[in-house]
């Protein structure tokens, strides 16, 4: 079970999808109030900033008109609940009206809770239409001036900076710049409180004086179905002053229609270059030239997150992330995997199975990150099988906002080795093999053995598995007679049951006589008549065996070993060789216990004989 889990990934960044999907969760939101606030989040021209965090002790949906009027992270009917009990706060302002907890506050939010209506008025990020963004955003200006006022001195960029505060809450007050502002009459309650993606924008008005607007981008109607938002378009921003609530145009008081505009933003943020934090504004991002009201773009900042801000320009809002289901799965514990490998969905899919769902995107270019974790795994009484859940998870993200999607795939493994597991090998009895009969050169393989008559592979039977029992053996002890024509030597058996990292073995031993051999010399002079490779011993093996070959005359000779997935792990032997009789020693002390193949080439330097071999060796750890 050990290697089950060895590629399991914690998700992290999950979008949580309270009320649509641009909720996140607490601990996924990038900004903090007392520390840098991160670029991609500065360059979000489209989303709420979703600024509530431990931090400045806001929750998750604390910003006025979100309709989590009881404050426990999601908008159900415990909140309308709330509002009927006369709860009176900036959440409970459904309509934007500035009145709390009205009647149309209540009817509105009625009508979202029983599915008449998508979002609410205040769901920033699911404002279909520039005029729900435009009516929103001109009714929290009002609401703001009449909370906060204007104290007595304040000039456009004062007020703008209470507003980035108000609005956007991550003008990252420090120290030595009186929590963000200039003035010391700046009132800190409204921190975020209307959460909405507000920027800073300087100008000249027409009596030829530097301004400062505010601006948010709500889009423009192209026709009856098609609305831009393009934050590279002028027309697209929905601009206001700090000495009305109405709209500005080029040539109202607040822009000369002669006079350039640019985007900016104040706020307190680490330099990507530099790495120091700072307090300043972080833009340009974006400029455009005036002509008579016209305007041209002369200038905007490419959002990079490794180099500088700039301006998101692709819609966190709009991307859409599908991950497919994938079918139930049983898997053969016994057959499937090759010893020591992991069970992961790559693994799977190579053993021809589908075990990575298909993903989809939609109105992106970005990357679908695909992540999985396990989790619930069932065995059964006897242990020998268990099941488990992968959980998959698809993921982008986008300016503070990340979409995802997610699939559960359940898998089954079977015909484990649990206690009631068994194997057994039956005796043999000693043989006596007349070489007389035998070919020159013939390998005395077990096989051999049974197809000429002789009793030399063992019975093997098992108990309550299915698994495959794989029979090995190693030849060992010879001993040479004296006038070395007859020779001796034990053969032991070895049956094996594996099952996904756990090994069952038993084991008999055979005693095998050869007579009437030729002596030693005129063997060996025959032997290296041509090459041959002989089985490796001891086989199993730990950590060492010796691998034998001849070579009959000088040779280019390569001896090498693979895993099963036919990776080579060692090269043993790559030389030319005289002629002659070698061992080799095969040390595996770093390698994971398992099935390997060892494989022997030759080729002739004198005449054109080729030769190529190979055997299958275990190591058991």
């Amino acid at each position: 079970m050990k290697n089950l889990m060895s590629k399991v990934v914690k998700v992290v960044g999950m979008a949580g999808f309270v009320l649509g999907s641009f909720f996140l969760p607490k601990d996924a939101y990038p900004q903090n109030l007392n520390g840098p606030t991160p670029w991609e989040v500065i360059g979000n021209t489209y989303s709420q900033p979703n600024v509530g965090s431990r931090e400045n002790g806001l929750s998750s949906l604390e910003w006025y008109g979100s309709g989590d009027v009881n404050l426990d992270g999601k908008v159900d009917s415990l909140d309308l609940q709330s509002m009927n009990q006369w709860v009176q706060n900036n959440m409970s302002d459904i309509d934007g009206d500035g009145f709390k907890s009205t009647a149309n506050d209540k009817s509105v939010l009625s009508e979202y809770l029983t599915g008449q209506r998508d979002y609410l008025p205040g769901h920033w990020n699911e404002l279909k239409t520039p005029e729900e963004r435009g009516d929103w955003f001109s009714k929290m200006i009002s609401i703001n001036d009449g909370i906060n006022g204007i104290p007595p001195g304040w000039v456009c960029a004062d007020y703008i900076r209470q507003m980035e505060l108000d609005f956007y809450g991550c003008s990252n007050y420090t120290a030595g710049y009186n929590q963000g502002f200039w003035k010391p009459e700046t009132h800190i309650d409204s921190v975020s409180k209307f959460n909405l993606p507000m920027y800073y924008f300087s100008t000249t008005n027409t009596s030829g004086v530097s301004h400062a607007v505010a601006g948010v981008l709500v889009g423009r109607r192209i026709n009856s179905d098609l609305v831009s938002l393009n934050p590279l378009d002028f027309k697209d921003w929905y601009f206001i002053g700090y000495n009305n609530d109405e709209k500005v145009l080029p040539g109202n008081f607040n822009m000369s229609p002669n006079h350039p505009v640019e985007m900016k933003k104040s706020a307190y943020v680490k330099n990507p270059i530099t790495g120091q934090n700072v307090f300043d504004f972080t833009g340009p991002y974006i400029k455009w030239d005036l002509n008579n009201g016209e305007p041209t773009l002369t200038y905007h900042w490419p959002f990079n997150p490794s180099t500088g801000a700039g301006v998101l320009l692709e819609n966190p809002n709009a991307i859409k992330v599908h991950v497919g289901d994938l079918e139930n799965l049983v898997l053969n514990g016994g057959n499937v995997l090759p010893e020591e490998t992991s069970l992961t969905p790559d693994i799977i899919e190579q053993m021809g199975y589908n075990g990575v769902p298909d993903t989809t995107k939609e109105n992106t270019l970005l990357p679908i990150n695909l992540v999985y974790s396990d989790k619930d795994t069932t065995w059964s009484e006897d242990s020998t099988s268990f099941s488990f859940n992968r959980d998959f998870y698809g993921w982008i993200y986008s300016g503070g906002v990340t979409k995802s999607d997610s699939t559960k795939h359940n898998l089954k493994v079977e015909n484990l080795i649990g206690s009631n597991v068994k194997v057994h090998v039956g005796g043999l009895d000693s043989l006596a093999v007349n070489m007389s009969q035998i070919p020159p050169g013939q390998n005395l393989t077990p096989e051999f053995l049974e197809s000429i008559g002789y009793d030399a592979i063992p019975d093997t039977t098992k108990e309550n598995t299915n698994l495959q029992i794989k029979l090995f053996y190693v030849d060992r002890d010879t001993v040479w007679s004296t006038d070395s024509t007859s020779k001796s030597f034990d053969r032991d058996f070895y049956a094996r049951l594996y099952s996904f990292g756990k090994t069952l073995t038993d084991s008999t031993k055979q005693n095998i006589k050869l007579v009437n051999l030729t002596s030693v010399g005129e063997l060996e002079k025959e032997v290296l008549n041509d090459f041959e490779l002989s089985q490796n011993y001891p086989n199993p093996f730990n950590p060492s065996t010796t691998i034998e070959y001849n070579v009959p005359e000088s040779s280019k000779v390569k001896l090498k070993v693979y895993n099963l997935l036919g990776e080579e792990v060692k090269n043993l032997v790559e030389k030319v060789e005289s002629p002659g009789n070698y061992k080799v020693n095969f040390d595996a002390s770093e390698l994971s216990s398992g099935v390997y193949i060892y494989k022997f080439d030759a080729k002739s330097d004198v005449s054109d004989k080729k030769y190529s071999k190979s055997g299958k060796m275990v190591l058991v750890k």
